[in-house]
């Protein structure tokens, strides 16, 4: 029996890795993980506001992208929920706007970010939006054409994000419970493994 050419294509998603993260678009934060780790049991999420994006395209246009996230693992599988601030039109706003619920996107990561999108492309995905990470890193999210799952994210992330989420997934690991939406804590405290 001859299987399925998309089962192992390297330039369809699943070869480019797992699934490292599940994002939620919510006009509330608090809200919407008091309702996660309430249903779930999953937390702590990390609260980052206003996250330091740069060189936002939409579509290839530059826009101007205000938005912050939290940030919570459950088991190894990190929740994202992004609520965007501004009304500028992004792939965000049919969620802000009410017109579109439920999954945004899915998120694998990258070594190098150009091969990936190409290959992408060449599979008929298409770039919607691209950022550069203040923290450093870069992201682009492609159009998946699938009602349930309507974008994928690749990011290519420098170092700097391995230390971040093990802390994080330590804190899911040891929850008891209190203060389910917390501050990053400084660098000092995350980046000492």
């Amino acid at each position: 029996m001859i299987g399925s050419p998309f089962a192992t294509s390297a330039g369809l998603p699943a070869g480019h890795g797992p699934i490292v993260q599940i994002c939620f678009i919510t006009n509330d934060i608090p809200a919407s993980v008091a309702e996660w780790t309430r249903t779930f049991g999953a937390g702590p999420f990390f609260h980052m506001e206003h996250v330091d994006l740069r060189d936002v395209k939409y579509y290839g246009k530059p826009v101007v992208l205000d938005e912050s996230i939290a940030l919570g693992y459950w088991n190894d599988m990190q929740i994202e929920f992004i609520h965007q601030h501004n009304d500028t039109e992004t792939i965000y706003t049919d969620w802000k706007r009410g017109v579109r619920l439920g999954v945004h996107h899915v998120l694998v990561n990258t070594d190098d970010l150009r091969k990936t999108t190409a290959e992408l492309v060449k599979q008929g995905m298409v770039p919607a939006m691209e950022a550069i990470v203040g923290l450093g890193g870069e992201v682009t999210f492609f159009e998946t054409h699938h009602p349930f799952v309507p974008f994928l994210e690749v990011a290519r992330l420098d170092a700097l994000f391995g230390p971040l989420f093990a802390y994080m997934k330590r804190a899911a690991r040891e929850w008891d419970g209190s203060a389910p939406l917390r501050p990053v804590p400084d660098q000092g405290v995350w980046s000492k493994g």
